[in-house]
């Protein structure tokens, strides 16, 4: 052994009494696990950034954890699955009878014939309101707030049998587990007085709605988001082509307790900031539209000829100037003009767009001189904004025109010319121009000779021979009560009544109380049992409107009272049957 490995001798024998060491630990060890039971080895923990303690112990599952796991799942796939609106797992229920075609109803191809649609959809509406349901919320009022309106209301909830993808048309295609079906009863809602729709606070509906007998109007809503605890739920009716109504339950809409519904309030803004919703150029059109359409303006030309107020569309026109509060930018004609003034002008008349069949008349529009305008039809009349003033001279020609479809031989337009010319309230070295002589009209002359002897009619005085005592009004022109009168006249009086000869000694004038009638009633019409009595002349008061008959067979027991603006627009029917005074019901 030489000096150098004399020096590392004491290390080794350290070393190796340490390897020996550990050597017998090692055995001490695997003789100790070989007489415990084998335990389990575990995966080692996530890395989540934060320690873990290591498991220890048998792995066996607790039934207890395990329930509520499994039940936890089950509720967030229930709650996350998007087609079900009423966040409560469907509950099974026994299907009745006859509803085994819902799904092939319900499907269809997206090459379906209209014919087709239309025949599958009549039969699945049909089965949708048969379906039995659950009613989760109902209210009724014993008195309604007015005679022939809603007074209560019904909403079921529908449970399918699973999931069901509905396909509609027209791009509606819900997958629903259930639907609602709405109901509004009341009424009586009579032929003339049909609802077109459920309203549900913003929200209209009217998509197959289902009349039940004349007390009952019903509505399928797939997407019931919108009907909520507190919501108000009305019917919509058509008045005229101008006008419509919407019918309020008197009630709010109140769930059954526990139903989620009750949870899901709505808030409303009292102070709504304008166009809040709207992309900023439709908000500057609405804001252009509103200056142009509805601002006040300065009567600067007018006609000047005096018509009788028996020629309700007699052609006239008025010009008007409207100051701006600053300049303002418009597009006109496809070029941007800025104007701190513009000019309304508005002809009144019959000029109406219609269509009938295979013919159409309109649009209009309205010429100064030869400069045909940007026109819009209103309820007022024809409408013009002119932005150039240069156009606006005494004395032009003003024309109002009509496109004709099919074209008529003379031209696809018809126009005509207003009996008057422009002429400015604030010219007095120039006297209005008149083509031709409006007083000479044969229209006109008839008319006034009609309208003398209306005066008289309506003035004489009679005896009233039946009087109503009904205090509900109606819902669609707040009718309260009627009354007529019987007038006898001296001796036998022959009368030219709308073309027509009659020869008699006495008329009946039939008036509607109301508590309020337009100020214009000409033309309104009362209807006794359907037949119709037309309004000639204004009574003066906006609380009653009065028409004449000659035939006394109208003035029979029990007949129906109803009125409506006019001849087409919907009939609202008093309460009460005439009752004369002299009879016995």
């Amino acid at each position: 052994m030489n000096k150098e490995q004399r020096q590392w001798a004491p290390v080794l024998i350290i070393v190796t009494a340490s390897v020996a060491v550990v050597l017998v630990l090692v055995a001490a060890a695997l003789s100790t696990r070989a007489a415990q039971p084998p335990q389990q080895d575990f995966p080692p923990p996530l890395s989540t950034g934060l320690s873990q303690p290591i498991p220890t112990g048998p792995l066996l599952p607790d039934p207890v954890q395990t329930a509520a796991a499994e039940q936890a799942e089950l509720t967030s796939i229930s709650l996350s699955a998007t087609p079900t609106f009423t966040p409560i797992p469907p509950t099974p229920t026994a299907m009745p009878a006859g509803w085994e075609p819902l799904e092939r109803l319900a499907s269809a191809s997206y090459l379906e014939p209209d014919d087709k649609q239309e025949q599958r959809l009549t039969e699945l509406y049909n089965l949708l309101y048969r379906l039995p349901g659950a009613v989760i919320a109902q209210g009724e009022s014993v008195v309604p707030a007015c005679y022939n309106g809603p007074r209560g209301y019904r909403i079921e909830e529908v449970l399918l049998p699973g999931y069901v993808s509905f396909y509609l048309g027209g791009g509606s295609n819900p997958t629903v587990d259930r639907y609602w079906r709405v109901t509004v009863y009341g009424g009586p809602f009579l032929k003339g007085a049909q609802p077109t729709g459920i309203q549900a606070d913003t929200h209209l509906e009217g998509y197959r709605l289902q009349t039940n007998g004349d007390t009952e109007v019903s509505l399928i809503y797939f997407y019931t988001d919108h009907i909520y605890e507190g919501s108000t739920i009305g019917l919509t009716y058509k008045i005229s082509d101008n006008d419509g109504r919407r019918l309020d339950v008197p009630m709010k809409v109140h769930f059954d307790e526990g139903r989620p519904e009750q949870k899901r309030l709505v808030t409303v803004l009292n102070t709504p900031t304008p166009y809040i919703d709207l992309d900023p150029a439709v908000a500057r059109r609405i804001y252009e539209n509103d200056l142009l359409w509805n601002s006040e303006g300065k009567v600067i030309a007018q006609s000047e000829h005096t018509y009788s107020s028996c020629m309700p569309d007699h052609p006239a026109y008025k010009l008007e100037e409207i100051s701006l509060s600053e300049p303002t930018s418009f597009e006109a004609n496809g070029t941007q003009v800025a104007v701190d003034k513009v000019w309304r002008l508005t002809v009144y008349g019959h000029y109406r767009s219609y269509s009938g069949g295979y013919t159409q008349v309109g649009p209009w529009s309205v010429r100064i001189g030869d400069t045909t305008l940007n026109t819009f039809e209103r309820v007022v009349g024809l409408v013009a904004v002119i932005f150039d003033p240069t156009i606006l001279r005494e004395g032009a020609s003003i024309t109002a025109c009509a496109q004709h479809f099919p074209p008529r031989e003379s031209g696809s337009d018809s126009c005509e010319e207003l009996p008057e010319k422009l002429h400015f309230i604030g010219n007095r070295q120039a006297r209005p121009t008149i083509v031709g002589q409006a007083t000479s009209n044969p229209t006109e002359a008839a008319c006034l000779k009609e309208a003398s002897l209306y005066n008289d009619l309506y003035s004489r005085k009679g005896k009233v021979v039946a009087k109503g005592s009904n205090t509900l009004p109606t819902c669609f022109h707040n009718l309260i009560g009627y009354e007529i009168e019987e007038v006898r006249l001296p001796t036998w009086t022959e009368f030219e009544i709308e073309g027509k000869q009659v020869k008699v000694d006495r008329y009946w004038r039939v008036t509607a109380h109301g508590a309020k009638f337009p100020d214009y009633q000409n033309g309104a019409v009362i209807w006794l049992d359907g037949t119709p009595l037309t309004v000639k002349k204004s009574s003066g008061k906006t609380t009653e409107v009065t028409a004449i008959t000659f035939d006394g067979s109208l003035i029979s027991e029990g007949a129906a009272i109803e009125f409506s603006y006019d001849p087409s627009s919907l009939h609202d029917m008093l309460p009460e049957k005439l009752h004369l005074s002299d009879t016995r019901p």
